[in-house]
This record gives C-alpha cells, structure tokens and sequence, in this order.
C-alpha cells in the first residue's frame, strides 16, 4: 500500500492526468454551485463593502416581504371584523324591530288604535336616540 492518495473529486468529475491540484481547486470551485448567483467577489475591502452592501440589501427585501404578508393578514383580518360587525349589526336591529312590533302589538291589545301605536313606539325611539345622541 501506498501513502499516496488521490484526492477524490467532489462534483463527480474526473480529474485530468497530470492536472494540478490548484487547477482541481478552482475547477471545483467554479463548478460547486455558484452558476445563478452574483457575480463573483473582490477581494480586499471593496469586496467588504460589496459582502455588506449585499447583506443590508438581501435583509431589506426580506424585511420588506414580511411587511407585505403582515399587511395582507390585517387587510384579512380588518375584512373579516366589518363583515361579522355587519352581521351583528343586522341581528340587533332585527331584535329591536321585532321587539318594537310586539310593544306595538301590546299597546293594541289594550285598546289603542294600530296607527297610534306606530306613532308613539316611533316618537319613544326617536326621544331614545336623541338621548343616546346627546350622552
């Protein structure tokens, strides 16, 4: 056995006879990945700022697409509160009128006229929202 190893490529290529082993290295890195991302590096503190510039840009636009889904589940969220206020709305003016019916209903089993009745439910309902209005 020899002490001698051949290094094993990473990418599933076989190297060239006689390639040397920087050329393997850069053969590797050129071909470990990188083909759709940005243009490679500078080196030195240009390519500092680069590296920065991309990270404060690449954290921006992530924190800008988590505004957008947070603002999509409020207009959600908002949309879904008015409907049910809405719906509750209806229920309780229903109950009011159907309550206001069977006053009505009552004060003419007692011997008042059906459109006096109207008019005096009418009048006390106004008088209630003046006063809700008013406090």
């Amino acid at each position: 056995m020899s002490d001698a190893r051949q290094p094993e490529p990473s990418n599933g290529a076989i190297p060239a006879e006689g390639a040397s082993p920087s050329a393997e290295a850069s053969a590797a890195a050129n071909d470990s990945g990188f083909h759709g991302e940005s243009a490679p590096r500078t080196s030195g503190v240009f390519g500092e700022v680069a590296g920065v510039l991309d990270s404060v840009r690449e954290s921006l636009s992530n924190f800008l697409d988590l505004v957008t889904l947070e603002a999509r589940r409020a207009g959600l969220a908002l949309f879904w509160m008015v409907a049910w206020a809405i719906v509750a709305a209806v229920c309780i003016i229903t109950t009011w009128l159907g309550l206001m019916a069977a006053l009505a209903m009552w004060a003419v089993s007692l011997g008042l006229l059906p459109i006096a009745a109207i008019i005096l439910i009418a009048i006390l309902n106004l008088v209630a929202g003046g006063v809700l209005i008013r406090v």
